[in-house]
């Protein structure tokens, strides 16, 4: 594989995509924002900080990587613009190119969330090189993180 494109989450211009009100002990913490007095884990913000991190590993092993938004930009550019920055750069290499995007889920509405427990991996329809990633992440994962589900889900989404 010649390249590794790597996709942060959302932006900080779409609503939502937030947690329910924390206590002000998460007041500072990188993941977190403060708006109108109230601290909100942010999924825009922790995805770019843990892409951050796997993007320093990736470097120190020499892998050649792309993000589909620079992680100092915290707005959302749109999907087409995602998924044109994401073709562009594959056919860049030959269509030789592995696509990370990195959400977090909930469970719940508005301010009343679930104690969801798992862990999601999509891939593309039919059986493809990603299918083994995906197989190799979940495990990996397994053996690190205790009590959680894994899921494993094919789905088109047609970035490609």
């Amino acid at each position: 594989m010649k390249l590794i494109i790597l996709d942060a989450a959302h932006g900080s211009n779409v609503a939502g995509k937030h947690s329910p009100v924390l206590s002000n002990d998460f007041k500072g913490h990188k993941d977190c924002e403060v708006v109108n007095n109230k601290v909100r884990f942010k999924e825009y913000l922790w995805s770019r900080n843990v892409l951050r991190l796997i993007a320093d590993k990736l470097k120190k092993r020499n892998v050649n990587i792309a993000f589909t938004v620079e992680l100092d930009n915290l707005k959302e550019p749109g999907l087409s613009f995602r998924r044109n920055r994401t073709n562009r750069l594959a056919r860049s290499v030959g269509n030789d190119a592995f696509f990370f995007s990195l959400h977090a889920n909930a469970v719940g509405y508005g301010e009343k969330y679930e104690n969801a427990r798992g862990f999601s991996v999509y891939t593309t329809v039919g059986q493809t090189r990603s299918d083994r990633f995906a197989e190799l992440l979940i495990n990996k994962l397994k053996n690190i993180i205790n009590n959680l589900n894994f899921f494993l889900t094919k789905f088109d989404f047609g970035l490609f």
